[in-house]
């Protein structure tokens, strides 16, 4: 139990630089994920009201994907699972829809010569990749998902 409290805490501490929280979900929603690149976002929101997760993959105020369309109860159908790795962890949140499974990640990793930190969202259709939206911000996984969405096991995801 303090090893995923700590881990959480890691995942969800990274700060967001020249971002400002109102790009960022709806104003009764508070941030699980952040990712911008371009004029384009993905972000995971949760609403502590109906204690439910949405994702939105957007531009401006056009939705291009709203997973659930409607409210679906404490977690949904998102899962969580991390990893931790010597000097820092990867952490997913998976959703599927429509024959796609998506994969919003986080991944740092801490050396003595170098810091690489990455995240997005990966799609998959039958277990291939289609896509890996990377963002171009400081994005991480926020405390909210790992407190609140069902816990599975880890699956390692190639974000080559």
């Amino acid at each position: 139990m303090i090893k995923k409290i700590a881990l959480s805490l890691f995942l969800s501490g990274e700060f967001l630089h020249g971002v400002h929280a109102s790009e960022f979900c709806r104003p009764n929603e508070e941030v699980a994920f952040n990712c911008k690149r371009s004029h384009k976002i993905a972000e995971l929101c949760y609403s502590k009201d109906a204690n439910s997760f949405i994702y939105r993959f957007r531009s401006g105020n056009k939705v291009y994907l709203a997973y659930p369309e409607k409210t679906s109860g404490p977690g949904g159908e998102f899962f969580v699972s991390s990893r931790p790795y010597p000097g820092g962890g990867e952490g997913h949140v998976k959703f599927s829809r429509e024959g796609y499974t998506y994969y919003i990640y986080d991944r740092n990793i801490t050396t003595r010569q170098s810091l690489e930190t990455s995240a997005g969202v990966i799609a998959e259709k039958e277990g291939r990749r289609v896509e890996n939206f990377q963002c171009t911000n400081d994005a991480s996984i926020h405390a909210s998902a790992y407190e609140n969405l069902r816990e599975e096991d880890y699956k390692g995801i190639d974000l080559e």
